[in-house]
């Protein structure tokens, strides 16, 4: 903004002079909208995405004592599809107006879904992987391998990303700023 023919004063941050140059005015706040292409395309696969996955864990509930889903480890297999649910409905809080609670849901929903994900597969492979080792040596049945100690292995592994999350949460608070 200008004071005098050879003078100006800055407008201040989030703001921007008018063409005359005698006063300013707020920038408008830029973020993804909802109803851009760029949107709703993500968001459709999203729902479908949910859809199916909540399809999947109702087909899982409604047969859960079935030989096939037994043998798939149920209770991985459900923190599994909770994981792959999680990270379709983060595409709803990625897109959302920044805030605090957005951003903090951002930084946390994220790392949750995709640890819980990547935590109950590694348990899963990692009880067959000693199932068979120990069966070429001894006919012993290796330990941590009942569902509740699964369970517990991939709830430890979850709360390592939790507590770096919440650390990061605390050391750098989450909210929106003017690029």
């Amino acid at each position: 903004m200008m004071i005098n023919k050879s003078a100006c004063m800055d407008c201040g941050r989030g703001r921007w002079p008018h063409r005359n140059m005698s006063s300013c005015y707020e920038l408008p706040h830029r973020y993804m909208r909802w109803n851009t292409l760029f949107s709703l395309v993500p968001l459709g696969i999203s729902c479908i995405g949910s859809l199916v996955t909540i399809t999947i864990m109702g087909i899982f509930f409604k047969h859960h004592d079935t030989p096939v889903v037994k043998a798939s480890g149920r209770e991985l297999s459900y923190m599994l599809l909770f994981g792959i649910l999680i990270c379709y409905t983060n595409t709803f809080v990625l897109l959302a107006m920044p805030g605090v609670i957005i951003c903090a849901c951002q930084r946390f929903g994220v790392g949750f879904g995709f640890s819980l994900i990547y935590s109950a597969l590694l348990t899963k492979t990692n009880r067959i992987s000693r199932i068979f080792d120990s069966a070429s040596k001894s006919a012993r049945r290796p330990g941590f391998i009942s569902p509740k100690s699964q369970v517990v292995i991939t709830c430890f592994l979850v709360s390592i990303q939790v507590a770096a999350t919440v650390v990061w949460l605390v050391i750098e608070a989450p909210g929106a700023r003017f690029d």
